[in-house]
């Protein structure tokens, strides 16, 4: 058998590598940089109810317009505080905290279209990475915090768009010639994607593997705009069903079809996450009659729908995207 050099062979799997991913729209010009992010400062929050039980270091990620519009805040609830980690006459929505608890990823239209800017919270850095004429939206990142996926508008529909922090290198995943996409989540082992996707005047979920593209349905009827999350362990999928009149919380096995209902309310019940043992869950819910989301928690010992549910904010400002620290 005759051998290959070995400078051949190097140089066809580098090319094969290269054409996994496809080189998307050039980071913006320093002049255009976005400057350092001002050291946030804390400050009292009254909003925030006092915990039915002591927690030693209970923290929520949340989109909030406390300050009269959209920014992200770090809510503090065994302390009573709130820190406005954006703090911009703009609507900074969608946050999604990274693995590590390092970064935040957040979409905002400060520069006159919804792009997708990322702050290392340790550094006060605010990098803007995407300049697109279309808006992105529903960052999430990758188990190990090195992929960003989003939703970015191409040729008259969303697309998904993989982002390789590391390299820069992108990726764009055109599945559907019309539509809009919603909430997206990585699988735990980061080789597929479960997002949501409005086509045809029908919202239903999807996955898609990173490796080949392929795509397939795989819920019905989850609610648009709510976030996903997984259990501890990685086998169940937390999601809003919108089945029926009202939007309820649910978990998934997906790979058994098996489905256990987590909450029951006549009132928009979103975006769960999970403490980080996965005992317990907080979501933004109307079930206080008003027209705002407010913050909720409840314990899942046992059955959830019998157990007692905490309101954990008390005001007029509305909660949206909640996460657990």
């Amino acid at each position: 058998m005759k051998k290959i050099p070995c400078f051949l062979l190097l140089l066809a799997l580098a090319a094969a590598g290269c054409a996994l991913f496809e080189k998307g729209e050039p980071e913006p010009p320093a002049p255009p940089s976005p400057p350092p992010v001002p050291s946030p400062s804390p400050t009292p929050h009254p909003g925030l109810v006092a915990l039915p039980s002591p927690a030693a270091d209970f923290k929520l990620l949340v989109q909030s317009d406390i300050d009269g519009d959209d920014e992200i805040f770090l809510l503090d609830f065994s302390r009573g505080i709130g820190t406005n980690l954006t703090e911009n006459e703009a609507a900074d929505t969608q946050p999604a905290w990274a693995p590590g608890r390092n970064r935040i990823a957040f979409i905002s239209d400060r520069d006159g279209n919804p792009e997708l800017y990322l702050i290392h919270l340790e550094e006060g850095e605010l990098r803007r990475l995407t300049e697109t004429e279309g808006p992105e939206s529903h960052p999430a990142w990758s188990p190990g915090g090195n992929l960003l996926g989003f939703f970015t508008e191409r040729n008259g529909a969303d697309a998904i768009c993989i982002f390789d922090l590391d390299s820069g290198q992108r990726r764009y995943f055109d599945l559907f010639e019309e539509g809009a996409g919603g909430t997206m989540v990585f699988s735990p082992d980061g080789e597929k994607i479960i997002f949501g996707f409005d086509k045809l005047g029908q919202y239903k979920n999807y996955t898609l593997q990173l490796d080949d593209g392929e795509w397939q349905e795989v819920i019905n009827h989850p609610c648009p705009n709510s976030a996903m999350t997984w259990t501890r362990d990685g086998q169940a999928l937390v999601y809003v069903s919108g089945k029926g009149k009202q939007n309820d919380i649910w978990m998934v096995y997906l790979e058994e079809g098996r489905f256990i209902q987590l909450t029951r309310d006549e009132a928009e019940d979103l975006s769960p996450s999970l403490s980080p043992d996965g005992e317990k869950m907080v979501f933004a819910s109307r079930r206080h009659g008003g027209e705002n989301h407010q913050l909720y928690l409840v314990d899942l010992a046992g059955d959830p729908l019998k157990n007692q549910v905490f309101r954990l904010t008390e005001d007029a400002a509305d909660y949206r995207y909640p996460q657990w620290r």
